[in-house]
């Protein structure tokens, strides 16, 4: 599948619109049987006198103020008007020729696709303008539009060209047009300028529209597919009206053409019936009095200034929109973007646009992995070879050993689809550093997302990969200019100076989510991730995976949802809301819990366990249908015959990845989804603080098969856990502070008693080191089957029993019939406080240790045990 070419064709299709929105016009046509270009209003006494300029002329030099409309006159008005009168009209845009080249060359190869009849260039042929003076006699004329790139990017390329326009000139009777904004014209007439006779070259300004009878004109010619009138009359009317007011206001106004071709593009793809009709004009102009009334210290926008900020957000979501269907995946489109967001900046300045080269801008914007000094080469030599691909991809010819092809946009063959090339077909792996394990692949823990525990390179090309999608968005919005200024040098521009208003204007009103940042492929750290905007959207797919989410502060209502070998170590999760939410495998160490509420209570644990099962720390499979196709791609694996609905989570610490059929016959225990509540499976939470949060009607939170250092509860009034196969040194439960002396605050006012019943405790088969419950607790604690070294219970309202677990010591508990004191040898019973040696524990000691100690890589003494037996993979998997 041709991902580029499938997401271009689709985007054509949803941007359709009768008018050509915020784009100049070359050759738009409509779906009308003689097929003629749309009727280009209001530049016809423009066309006549531009045209009589022309033939009268050596030079001419067309300026205008950045989108008043030069390229759409050339093409759609001065053009077919010269053309009515038998002359041989080419056109030139494109300003990135080689470090070595000959002007005549630069224009032949761009005239190349647009000759007229009898010219054939290449071989032992004459010049183009030679050719030209002998066919077409004072009838041909070479326009050179955009021609101020030149000027700003290469400067010997420009003075290489104006010998070659004052050559012409001289020698030939072919008229040249050289098109540029108003600004850069003074260039020509200056000391480093053309230099050719007085009388030879002549200017004319190109005025902006402004005529309401024009605009009323160019309302009306926009057709259905169907050719009916795409505006009803009461909205152009209206619209019309507005425009007057517009220009009522002051003796100037920057509106014009590229706002109302912008606000017509909006309206159109947000109408709710056949065309558009005065009630959506009314409600557009009812939204633009609401901005403004919430806009502070900013001057207030008009209908069309908003109609232009909207466009942006409207092609923007086509974008998005066209992704799905292209086969282009989710996170991609939302990475793509997020970067859309970020460069907004670094576009524009103070309302005027701003050219930055590409590599500038990457670096800018790329928060990607840090990729280590031996794997930089590598780096380098991907990141030239891909933007070498997406140039070409963009540009519409490509070079093979058979010679140079030149392909339209929606026929983009696959060689040059960089969406789905592989990174493998990017990087020389030979040079990369050797690895299979993620703490050698990544020894600072900086990628994520879906190249989790791979090698930071990998992260790079993909931001790299993302970045350039994005410019595709902008690109094919037409809202900037990719300009080559020489082989490995590219400069990217808007296109108009008041995109960037409209641009800013829709980032402001954009917050990046959830959904960014689990499709990013590098750590995030020391972010506040607040996300409380969005609690009532779904996450995508109901599962994250693999996401570093490193010292965070996340802030978000979570509901149904699986987060799987995800790494939070160091985060705070802050005012969040948890329900039927799962935690798999996850990295939780120093995590904080803070002010959150759990609804609900998690389904059964189960019961039909082996010991082996209990014991050994778990792997699982979690259904992912959505998920599963993605990590493929980013990973670059391919189905073996697996289920490719599931992810494999061998243990804490690495990636988990689409599970092979060997997976499904090795995993220990199945995860299924929770109707409620907040449950915590496998991984290592050391450090783990549950602190002010609230569990209300029944909510509960569930360990199962966790291990770690400790898990304390910490200033609560109330909490409903269970604990099941754990292995915890510590676990804490305590009262606010000002809560401890029988209701009476520190500073003696009276605070709320907590109910008779508000701390409930369910622990089954686990292993507590030490468990301390904290004064003023009511409620109860029930170890079952549990092995306890100490205990206090510092609480007489809170009842602790523990049948059927082996206890050392412990302070303040019920006494039961199946209490089993701890035997250090079969048949003695510990009867003293001091114990003077380890006789009888060191191997439960050890096996302890291994399961709760602290470790920086989680995963690597799980996988080196498994190597042990035969493990090839980061997986775990023999």
């Amino acid at each position: 599948m041709n991902l580029l070419r499938g997401w271009r064709t689709r985007f054509e299709s949803i941007d359709e619109c009768p008018w050509p929105g915020p784009r100049p016009q070359r050759d738009r046509r409509v779906d009308t049987s003689d097929d003629l270009p749309v009727k280009f209003h209001g530049r016809e006494r423009d066309a006549q006198k531009i045209s009589q300029i022309i033939r009268e002329n050596d030079v001419v030099v067309l300026s205008g103020a950045s989108g008043v409309g030069k390229t759409s006159a050339l093409y759609q008005a001065i053009r077919p008007e010269l053309e009515r009168l038998g002359w041989a009209v080419m056109l030139c845009d494109k300003w990135s020729p080689p470090r070595t080249f000959e002007a005549a060359d630069l224009i032949e190869t761009q005239a190349a696709g647009q000759l007229p009849l009898g010219i054939v260039l290449g071989g032992d042929q004459p010049s183009l303008v030679a050719q030209l003076d002998e066919y077409y006699p004072d009838e041909a004329v070479i326009v050179l539009d955009q021609f101020e790139e030149l000027i700003r990017y290469r400067r010997g390329a420009y003075q290489k060209v104006l010998r070659w326009i004052e050559s012409t000139a001289k020698k030939s009777h072919v008229r040249i047009v050289i098109s540029l904004r108003v600004e850069y014209e003074h260039e020509l007439t200056g000391p480093g300028g053309l230099k050719i006779g007085p009388f030879q070259m002549q200017r004319c300004e190109l005025a902006p529209i402004t005529d309401p009878k024009v605009i009323e004109q160019i309302i009306r010619a926009g057709r259905t597919q169907g050719g009916e009138q795409a505006a009803s009359d009461g909205a152009i009317t209206r619209l019309v009206k507005i425009w007057e007011e517009t220009h009522s206001q002051s003796e100037w106004s920057e509106v014009g053409l590229l706002h109302l071709q912008a606000t017509l593009y909006s309206l159109w793809h947000g109408k709710t019936t056949a065309v558009i009709e005065e009630s959506q004009v009314a409600r557009l102009a009812q939204d633009v009095a609401e901005f403004n009334e919430k806009q502070t210290g900013a001057d207030e926008v008009g209908l069309y200034e908003y109609g232009l900020s909207q466009c942006v957000e409207v092609a923007l979501t086509h974008c998005r929109d066209a992704c799905e269907p292209a086969g282009v995946d989710w996170t991609l489109a939302a990475r793509a973007r997020e970067l859309i967001t970020d460069m907004t900046g670094h576009l524009s300045s103070g309302g005027y646009k701003i050219s930055l080269d590409r590599d500038e801008l990457a670096d800018r914007l790329i928060r990607a992995s840090k990729v280590p000094e031996s794997d930089r080469a590598a780096e380098q030599h991907a990141r030239t070879k891909l933007a070498q691909i997406v140039d070409g991809a963009a540009s519409g010819s490509y070079e093979t050993d058979s010679g140079t092809f030149s392909f339209e946009p929606l026929e983009l063959p696959d060689e040059l689809d960089w969406l789905a090339i592989q990174r493998s077909g990017l990087l020389d792996e030979d040079s990369l550093d050797a690895g299979i394990w993620p703490w050698e692949l990544d020894p600072e823990d900086s990628t994520g997302g879906a190249l989790l525990g791979l090698r930071p390179v990998e992260s790079a090309i993909e931001e790299l990969r993302s970045l350039h999608f994005a410019l595709e968005w902008l690109r094919m919005c037409e809202l900037i200019r990719v300009t080559s200024t020489e082989p490995g040098k590219v400069m990217v521009s808007l296109n108009h100076d008041r995109f960037a208003a409209g641009l800013t204007r829709w980032t402001r009103s954009f917050e990046v989510g959830s959904s960014e940042a689990i499709s990013r492929v590098s750590a995030i750290r020391g972010a506040v991730l607040n996300w409380s905007g969005e609690n009532d959207e779904p996450i995508p797919g109901g599962v994250v995976a693999n996401v570093r989410w490193a010292d965070c502060q996340i802030t978000r209502r979570f509901v149904d949802v699986t987060f799987v070998n995800c790494d939070f170590r160091g985060s705070t999760l802050r005012g969040c809301e948890f329900d039927g939410v799962s935690f798999v495998n996850c990295l939780l160490d120093d995590v904080e819990f803070l002010d959150c509420t759990i609804k609900g209570r998690p389904g059964p644990v189960p019961t039909d366990l082996n010991e082996e099962q209990i014991r050994e720390q778990p792997s699982f499979l979690v259904s992912a249908p959505n998920l599963v196709p993605i990590l493929h791609r980013y990973r670059e694996t391919t189905d073996s015959g697996g289920d490719s609905t599931l992810l494999y989570s061998r243990t804490a610490g690495v990636a988990a990845v689409p599970a092979t059929k060997e997976d499904v016959a090795r995993v220990t225990c199945d995860p299924q989804p929770q109707p409620g509540g907040l449950t915590m499976y496998g991984g290592f939470l050391s450090s783990l603080k549950v602190r002010a949060c609230k569990f209300p009607d029944g909510g509960t939170l569930s360990l199962r098969h966790v291990a770690g250092t400790s898990v304390e509860f910490a200033e609560l009034t109330e909490a409903r856990v269970e604990v099941f196969a754990a292995a915890l040194r510590g676990l804490t439960v305590t009262l606010p502070i000002s809560k401890l002396k029988d209701g009476i605050t520190v500073d003696g006012a009276t605070a709320e008693a907590p109910t008779s019943d508000a701390f409930h405790l369910e622990l089954t088969e686990s292993r507590i080191i030490n468990a301390w419950f904290g004064p003023g607790l009511q409620g109860s604690a029930v170890f079952t089957s549990c092995r306890v070294w100490q205990l206090f219970n510092g609480s007489t309202s809170f009842a602790v029993t523990l049948p059927d677990s082996p206890l050392m010591g412990a302070v303040n508990i019920q006494q039961a019939d199946d209490l089993i004191p701890f035997a250090i040898v079969k048949g003695q019973r510990f009867k003293q406080l001091l114990v003077e040696s380890l006789e009888g524990l060191e191997q439960q000691v050890l096996d302890a240790s291994a399961l709760i100690d602290y470790r920086r890589r989680p995963a690597k003494y799980e996988l080196s045990r498994r190597s042990e037996s035969g493990a090839t993979d980061a997986a775990g998997r023999s």
